[in-house]
């Protein structure tokens, strides 16, 4: 059996980790124990001056994804909870995400 993810189910390797690891990731950063605003429901994204009220589905414009800050991937940042924010997707996948905030 190979590796496995800190819930004890198998790990695919890949460092965002497998379905399971991104949707608790997601549902963490909505908790109001992440400590970002959340309400378990919604929460704000965290670049500055961004007010995108983000939610837990992946089918709507307005769904959370995961930044890596402060360190970012190409400084080896990791996807650990002292390294994740929440933020929308234009911040996120967009040509802002190149000077972070």
């Amino acid at each position: 059996m190979g590796r496995l993810n800190q819930a004890g189910y198998p790990s695919n390797g890949n460092e965002s980790g497998n379905s399971y690891d991104r949707a608790a990731r997601r549902a963490w950063l909505l908790s109001p124990a992440a400590g970002f605003g959340g309400d378990g429901s919604t929460v704000l994204c965290a670049f500055q001056g961004c007010t995108t009220t983000l939610v837990n589905d992946k089918t709507m414009p307005n769904h959370v994804t995961v930044d890596r800050y402060p360190l970012p991937k190409r400084q080896g940042g990791k996807y650990v909870r002292g390294n994740i924010r929440p933020a929308c997707p234009t911040h996120n996948y967009g040509e802002s995400s190149r000077s972070k905030t």
